[in-house]
Formats: C-alpha cells, sequence, structure tokens
C-alpha cells in the first residue's frame, strides 16, 4: 500500500486544482491545443475515482483486505519490531497498545467502506469505466436496497480519498512501525500543481496570437 498512498496523495493534489477552479478550467477552454489539457484532467480524475475502487477491494492488498488479516500476525508484528530495536523499552514499541489499535483500525475500516459514495463509485466504475453495463452492473445488484442515490461529488470523493489515505497510513504504522508525515508531502505536491497552473498559458489567448502573426506575415508578402 506504500506505492497506492503515494500516488493517491499526487491525485488528490492535483485533482484540487482543477474542481472548483474555475481559473484554471478558462486556461484550455475554448481553445484547440487545450484539448491535451482537458484529456489530462479527465483522465485524472477518472483514475481519482478507479484509485477509490481499488483500494476498497475486497481481496489483494486492500484495505479490507489487509484489516481483516493483522489480527492474525499481531504476534509477528511484536516480534519483528522487538527483533528490529532491541534497544527499545516495551513501551516504545507499543505492543501492550497494539491489539487495541488494530481493532480501532478494523472498526475503522468497516465504517469507511459502507460510505454511499464508495457504493456509487463501484456502479460508476462498473457501467461507465470498466464494462458499459449501464442499469446491470454486479455492483448495482450488490446494493441492499433498491432505488438508491447513485449520485456523488468530486468533494466527496476527495473526502474519502482523504480518510483513506491515513487509514493506510495507520496500517503502514501498525505493520511497519513506521511514519511519514504526509501534511509535508501534500504541500510540496500542492505547490508544484499550482505552480504548473501559473506557468501555463492561456491557449487561447496563444492560439489568436499565433494566428495575428500568420495574418501579418501574409499581408506583409
Amino acid at each position: 500500500l506504500d506505492d497506492e498512498k503515494s500516488f493517491g496523495l499526487m491525485l488528490s493534489e492535483y485533482s484540487r486544482t482543477i474542481i472548483d477552479r474555475p481559473e484554471n478550467f478558462l486556461k484550455f477552454d475554448n481553445s484547440i491545443s487545450g484539448a491535451a489539457i482537458s484529456l489530462q484532467n479527465t483522465v485524472i480524475l477518472r483514475e481519482l475515482r478507479l484509485w477509490c475502487c481499488r483500494i476498497w477491494e475486497k481481496n489483494g492488498n486492500s484495505l479490507p483486505s489487509v484489516a481483516a488479516k493483522l489480527t492474525f500476525f499481531s504476534a509477528n508484528i511484536v516480534a519483528t519490531r522487538r527483533l528490529a530495536h532491541p534497544d527499545w523499552d516495551e513501551k516504545f514499541l507499543q505492543a501492550d497498545q497494539l491489539a487495541a489499535r488494530i481493532e480501532l483500525f478494523q472498526q475503522k475500516v468497516d465504517q469507511v467502506g459502507k460510505k454511499p459514495v464508495l457504493e456509487a463509485l463501484r456502479v460508476t466504475r462498473d457501467e461507465h469505466f470498466a464494462h458499459l453495463l449501464k442499469g446491470t452492473s454486479g455492483a448495482r445488484k450488490k446494493l441492499q436496497t433498491e432505488n438508491k442515490d447513485l449520485g456523488y461529488t468530486y468533494n466527496e470523493v476527495l473526502a474519502l480519498v482523504d480518510q483513506t489515505i491515513c487509514l493506510i497510513a495507520e496500517a503502514i504504522f501498525i505493520w511497519q512501525f513506521r511514519s511519514h508525515s504526509d501534511a509535508d508531502t501534500r504541500k510540496t505536491l500542492r505547490k508544484h500543481y499550482e505552480r504548473y497552473w501559473e506557468l501555463l498559458p492561456v491557449f487561447s489567448e496563444l492560439e489568436s496570437t499565433e494566428r495575428e502573426l500568420k495574418i501579418s506575415k501574409q499581408m506583409s508578402r
């Protein structure tokens, strides 16, 4: 999940520079060359939603799968911590807190995994991204109630991503006994992405200038 957490951070921070940011949208709107930026944004927003679906599957190295397995490896986790830090006091290894921490983590995974936005994203994945099974996808058939509101906003998706990243960080801490400042990573990523938009020209203005130059050259011949 290390790589997935990094990818999720990149996707979410870039998405925040285009969701509800009309000033950035105007950079490529009404232009021919800006179509490439439009495609880039479309792909990233799609991947953001697919990322959520992938992390919350119930197999492989997904969050639900990891949460279900942690209890069985608690003794191994404690032994690994002691082996890696033989000179540490027991209280720093937090061995006596591990069971409670795993239980709380599992509760949070179960709680977030039941969010309506996640159900809606699974239907979107099946019916629009992966298989084009509009109205008949397996994800829709698994819904517990019929006529459920399957709408969602990008802000709801971003909130889900933030919760997911926190849970991945907790899983990494429990399993590997290490943590990393995701806040610093977010800050750095946002700085780079905002700078990207600052440097990006207004494509329609560039195209207009290019047309004027071509006309001027033709008239001067």
